[in-house]
């Protein structure tokens, strides 16, 4: 269910489809989360430092898995601690030699992370003038979009059926949690890393910020939605709920169908 949400989520299609580099680093970053979740930390810990090369923004998938590891796992430490610490070492290991190959130039890999936080840095709400900037807590409490292009027209906007349901989700996958639930944990653990960082970050920097810096925690979100979605199906299943179930089983088709309208309206492969 999670899977079918995201792979028509306006947001996710349209950043895949013009290329940005927030795709690669969030492959990378769901790489990362499979393996851990594998029980294979040291590769996990390779795929961050990939993420994280893609963009920066990739090793917030590192306090994600922490957190999770944390709350749930705490097993098999020199391993794990191995991988962690293996994130930031290919990160930097592996930055210089894909720079060579790109540019037949052996550049020093920390002058290089200076360079890019300094760019990034230098460009703060009170210098920059664009309609299109906004802060972390917009993105869930107005619903934005931003042009990327006009015809066809690549509209930038989390579906306003995922959009909707972010904070009830939220808080459902934060009930699922406190039950121990295994999903309700990581969701509830990578949406803390992807999104909550950048309000803090927000307020302390003054960095400008975008609606598409929500894009790596849409599959959170979804995953919370579809743990819900289920507990719907679950009722129908059940005939003690009576009209219930109907009730139940009417809105999760609903909601999938106003979902894949939205879509299809948004996307610019049907316009």
């Amino acid at each position: 269910m999670a899977t079918f949400l995201l792979a028509l989520e306006n947001l996710s299609f349209i950043q895949a489809s013009v290329a940005m580099l927030d795709v690669f680093s969030l492959a990378f970053m769901l790489g990362s989360f499979w393996l851990y979740l594998k029980g294979q930390y040291l590769l996990s810990g390779v795929s961050v430092g990939l993420s994280a090369l893609a963009k920066l923004s990739g090793a917030l998938a590192l306090p994600a898995i922490l957190l999770h590891w944390l709350l749930t796992r705490r097993t098999r430490l020199r391993q794990f601690t191995s991988s962690i610490l293996l994130a930031p070492v290919s990160f930097m290991l592996l930055m210089p030699l894909f720079d060579f190959v790109i540019s037949r130039q052996l550049l020093n890999p920390i002058g290089q992370v200076k360079t890019m936080l300094s760019l990034s840095s230098s460009l703060t709400f009170s210098n920059t003038s664009c309609d299109i900037v906004s802060r972390p807590w917009d993105w869930i409490l107005h619903p934005e979009i931003i042009t990327y292009w006009n015809v066809p027209h690549y509209f930038g906007a989390i579906s306003f059926t995922i959009w909707a349901l972010i904070i009830p989700s939220v808080l459902y996958m934060v009930f699922k949690a406190t039950k121990s639930d295994s999903a309700g944990l990581f969701s509830i653990s990578w949406f803390i890393s992807t999104y909550l960082f950048w309000i803090p970050a927000s307020i302390i920097t003054d960095r400008i910020s975008f609606v598409y810096y929500f894009y790596p925690t849409v599959g959170a979100i979804c995953i919370g939605l579809g743990l819900g979605l289920s507990q719907l199906i679950a009722m129908w299943e059940t005939r003690s709920a009576g009209k219930l179930r109907w009730v139940a089983m009417l809105t999760v088709l609903g909601y999938l169908v106003l979902h894949v309208s939205i879509f299809v309206i948004l996307s610019p492969v049907f316009n």
